[in-house]
């Protein structure tokens, strides 16, 4: 004989319990999962940054643009409209149609000089036809919370 008091599926009270463990857990991952991204889009703004400077240093010492002078840029490196481009001559010579190599950065990061992470600020890098840049050689990489350092 089968008993019809027998209790099947789940009380009320079990189902709201798991579901605040649910919503709890689901709270402290998101950050976590927010900054794991901000971390890979950084790394992978770092790896662009890198590509570019090995792209334009060959620019450089090709020395299309003939300097003899080498405090006058060979190549450049421009960033704009978050878009990495690598050109022949000066920085201020530099834009889309002209650029020989050009790369976007990922997401939403930032490239800067200083130590503070906020929108690019028209990064210029000037490479002679040595090889050599004309300026800084440490940059930053940000996006969120995350950052590296780039040593070119």
């Amino acid at each position: 004989m089968v008993n019809k008091l027998a209790q099947q599926g789940f009380t009320l009270v079990e189902l709201i319990f798991t579901l605040a463990i649910m919503s709890i857990l689901l709270a402290l991952a998101v950050p976590l999962s927010s900054r794991w991204s901000d971390d890979a889009q950084v790394r992978k703004a770092k790896a662009t940054m890198e590509r570019g400077y090995q792209q334009a240093k060959a620019i450089a010492l090709r020395n299309p643009t003939g300097q003899t002078d080498t405090t006058i840029a060979s190549a450049s490196m421009v960033i704009a409209n978050n878009i990495l481009l690598v050109c022949n001559g000066q920085p201020d010579d530099c834009d889309a149609a002209s650029a020989k190599w050009q790369e976007a950065l990922p997401g939403k990061t930032f490239i800067v000089t200083g130590s503070t992470c906020s929108a690019n600020a028209a990064l210029e890098i000037g490479i002679n036809s040595r090889g050599l840049r004309n300026d800084a050689t440490s940059y930053k990489v940000c996006q969120g919370n995350s950052y590296e350092t780039v040593e070119l």
